[in-house]
């Protein structure tokens, strides 16, 4: 999960030159992709119920509040592939 974040936020820095972590705190789409990443990571490899139910609660409140402030939704269910 870790390096794909990287990767993602390495595309904005490579185009900008700006650093990783400004990205990470200032860029809306960088908020969605790793709200993506973190739930679909979460969907896929937590296998502890009690574990998983509280990080897919948690994430389903960040994935609302970034939804309803960047108007931009991923949400974990999808499967993107990349060609």
């Amino acid at each position: 999960m870790f390096d794909r974040v990287r990767e993602d936020t390495d595309r904005y820095t490579f185009s900008s030159g700006s650093s990783r972590l400004h990205h990470l705190l200032l860029t809306q789409g960088v908020w969605a992709a790793v709200e993506y990443r973190f739930g679909r990571w979460v969907l896929c490899n937590v296998r502890i119920p009690i574990v998983r139910g509280i990080l897919v609660w948690l994430g389903v409140f960040r994935h609302k509040v970034i939804q309803i402030t960047t108007w931009t939704a991923l949400f974990p269910t999808a499967d993107i592939q990349v060609s």
